[in-house]
């Protein structure tokens, strides 16, 4: 095979892990898994990388809150990774419940797009972002989840 088909076969993979994730009802056991680990049932430490996920990692910040952000990879501003991230929104309102939109968010310091919507529940904070890193040819999808 040579390289000049690489991009074409990831755009297509791309395109058909999209179709995958819109067709398919995303788990709502593993975002309520999250959820009640950062709320702190359970704890981050085992929790295995949301389906699909490029990477999944826990944190926890100076005041001692636990986080947990997963990361999916397209294509560069692949329509794909847009509308994936629109599902997310969708089932993390559906699967969590009480959940609020609380705003939206894209202010950069550089070209690269940002798009973020914040989702809230009584003790959780939620995000869902869409980055286009024109450094790295690829548009990611970030999925986290924090107590507020």
């Amino acid at each position: 095979m040579t390289l000049r088909y690489v991009p074409k076969i990831r755009s297509l993979v791309c395109t058909l892990f999209a179709a995958v994730w819109a067709s398919a009802a995303w788990p709502c056991a593993d975002l309520q898994r999250v959820a009640d680990a950062v709320r702190g049932q359970g704890g981050l430490a085992g929790i295995a990388a949301m389906d699909g996920a490029q990477w999944c990692a826990a944190s926890k910040g100076l005041s001692g809150a636990q986080s947990f952000h997963c990361a999916w990879g397209f294509e560069f501003r692949d329509a794909a990774a847009r509308t994936v991230a629109q599902d997310m929104v969708y089932q993390v309102r559906h699967c969590l419940g009480g959940v609020n939109a609380a705003g939206l968010q894209n202010p950069v310091n550089h070209p690269d797009t940002f798009d973020q919507i914040i989702l809230t529940t009584p003790n959780l904070e939620i995000t869902v972002a869409v980055k286009d890193k024109g450094a790295q040819n690829r548009t990611l999808v970030f999925l986290g989840v924090g107590l507020k």
